[in-house]
């Protein structure tokens, strides 16, 4: 009876074992997210000073087998009912590189809150990886 008990234990423990996963935080951020298999990192940030300038920067690093890198952004403000409207915009970007620069500037006004919603698709040969991430002011 004890064989049997330790060898369930033992097939439950390896059973268990085989569907971890990976995860990784980001930054400085106690939040833990899933490890991507393309990406190695996303970073960015929406600033809006107190004239008429907003600010969207991103960067997106692969990893060395990475070969192309694909984004669209999308630029929202926050309305006085509380919901986001989007402002339309052209971003869109299309490298074959391992590293992804996203820098664009709008005309806003500092008493709204902005966000910047950013579609990300990586190439590792067959293998593409799609990611959305959300940068708020």
């Amino acid at each position: 009876m004890k064989k049997i008990v330790s060898l369930l234990l033992m097939c439950t423990i390896l059973v268990l074992s085989l569907n971890s996963i990976a995860f990784a935080a980001e930054g400085d951020t106690p939040v833990v997210t899933p490890r991507w298999a393309n990406i190695s990192s996303i970073d960015g940030y929406v600033s809006v000073d107190d004239g008429n300038d907003g600010v969207f920067h991103a960067v997106i690093d692969g990893y060395t087998n990475v070969t192309r890198i694909t984004a669209s952004a999308n630029l929202y403000y926050l309305n006085s009912s509380n919901r986001w409207v989007e402002i339309p915009r052209d971003w869109e970007y299309d490298v074959y590189a391992t590293e992804l620069v996203m820098y664009e500037t709008f005309s806003a006004n500092s008493d709204y809150q902005y966000k910047v919603v950013v579609s990300i698709d990586v190439y590792a040969g067959n293998n593409v990886e799609s990611v959305v991430r959300t940068f708020t002011t």
